[in-house]
């Protein structure tokens, strides 16, 4: 199992599959998620008085989870072809192709959705994603 941590965005709180930073704005000692709010709020003006701030991920301790996922959707990574994968809330994990067919050959996918079964996060490269947590 991957030891480290996993990144998090910090407004959502929904897993990243790839750690980079987000941003906001801050205007008179507030922090605003997008400029278009300060916009408005206040005007053009003040989006040009407003800064532009980093927010890194929330980085989290990789921890098993229990969960029944719907195969979503198929996409092209930054290196990879993967697999989006959705809770019932519509939270989006990505599953690397290599899981995925760990995951067909154990039979616990059925209909386009899994079995309740244990997950974990992974880390490819520069890319983290779940696979099947087998205890």
């Amino acid at each position: 199992m991957y030891k480290g941590n996993i990144p998090f965005n910090p407004k959502t709180g929904k897993p990243m599959s790839y750690a980079e930073n987000g941003y906001a704005w801050v205007y008179q000692g507030q922090t605003y998620d997008s400029w278009m709010d300060i916009k408005r709020r206040f005007g053009e003006a003040a989006v040009k008085a407003a800064t532009r701030i980093d927010v890194p991920p929330d980085w989290r301790p990789n921890q098993v989870f229990r969960a029944i996922l719907m195969i979503d959707n198929v996409e092209r990574g930054r290196s990879a072809a993967r697999f989006i994968l959705k809770d019932k809330e519509g939270v989006k994990y990505v599953m690397f192709m290599t899981d995925m067919l760990d995951l067909l050959k154990h039979g616990t996918v059925g209909g386009g959705k899994t079995e309740y079964v244990a997950w974990r996060f992974c880390k490819r490269g520069q890319n983290y994603g779940i696979q099947l947590h087998r205890e």
